[in-house]
């Protein structure tokens, strides 16, 4: 298992909401198949707001959440997953983040959108 994977299935387990905007495509194939039971996938580029929102209002209490996308996050005031984002950790997989952080990726409070370094 990679070591990207092992952080994010250790993030995911320690948070709800976790999002992942992937710019580098750091995720691999394996990366979506192997994730643990309890959590659902929503891709970003894929699906409106609403059906997230949705699908959050829907599920189990339990149920975490990786919102992924291969693209930058959106700026504050056209972000309509903003509430989300208050609640949830970013996860940054690339190398630099990898490195600078003893080998685990790392992960920052989504709403301040934090800088790497």
């Amino acid at each position: 298992m990679s070591s990207i994977l092992v952080a994010l299935n250790q993030h995911l387990t320690q948070h709800r909401f976790v999002f992942w905007h992937d710019t580098d495509q750091q995720a691999e194939s394996e990366t979506f198949q192997r994730l643990p039971d309890h959590v659902e996938l929503s891709l970003l580029d894929e699906l409106p707001a609403i059906a997230i929102k949705t699908s959050i209002k829907n599920a189990n209490e339990k149920t975490h959440f990786l919102f992924y996308s291969k693209q930058p996050q959106p700026e504050l005031e056209g972000d309509w997953l903003l509430n989300l984002r208050l609640q949830a950790k970013t996860f940054y997989a690339d190398a630099i983040s990898v490195q600078r952080h003893g080998g685990e990726a790392m992960t920052t409070p989504a709403s301040l959108g934090a800088e790497r370094f």
